[in-house]
């Protein structure tokens, strides 16, 4: 298994960081915002990494980097997984990096999903986009990372796309804590 990780505003600070843990052959970049690390989501240890914002399980990674072709996967596969989560109200959230579509197209691609999903008898909370990707608080606030909580990060890399769900954000609370 591969882990996701979300890079924060320095990114390059970030990598030094993840390859200094795991070296340099376990780290491949994505783009500028996102790493691939070859390390089992079990045992990253996220919390001792102060340079990336997002902690992702990576689910799959598709053959395309085409925005219409990735959404018509996600249509079909979503409702199948929504059925494996625990019965209850699904709150589901997207981030976005590296592709270059409306904010607006994001919005009503996510309620198309959650229609879809909501087909399968599942009541669905989607979680609107301001911006391409949600930030901290939003997935800490919406219970993103929570049992019924879904977060799908995708990151566009080449001519592929990796699909990831957010398994743990950095803790805001803690760093407004040091602030103070």
């Amino acid at each position: 298994m591969e882990s996701l990780l979300i890079l924060g505003r320095q990114p390059e600070l970030g990598l030094a960081e993840i390859e200094s843990l795991y070296g340099a052959d376990a780290v491949q970049v994505l783009n500028d915002h996102a790493a691939k690390v070859a390390v089992d989501p079990c045992v990253l240890a996220f919390d001792r990494l102060g340079g990336s914002v997002k902690f992702c399980k990576v689910l799959t990674t598709l053959e395309t980097n085409h925005w219409n072709e990735v959404a018509q996967f996600l249509l079909k596969s979503a409702p199948d997984h929504s059925r494996a989560m625990p019965a209850g109200k699904m709150y589901l959230g997207f981030s976005l990096y590296g592709f270059d579509i409306p904010v607006k197209q994001l919005h009503a691609f996510g309620l198309r999903l959650k229609k879809a999903i909501g087909h399968t008898g599942r009541s669905v909370r989607f979680i609107p986009n301001k911006a391409m990707a949600l930030n901290s608080a939003q997935v800490i606030h919406n219970h993103l990372t929570k049992e019924h909580g879904w977060e799908l990060v995708l990151v566009r890399h080449g001519r592929t796309t990796v699909i990831a769900q957010t398994i743990k954000v950095q803790d805001i609370a803690a760093y407004g804590r040091r602030d103070q």
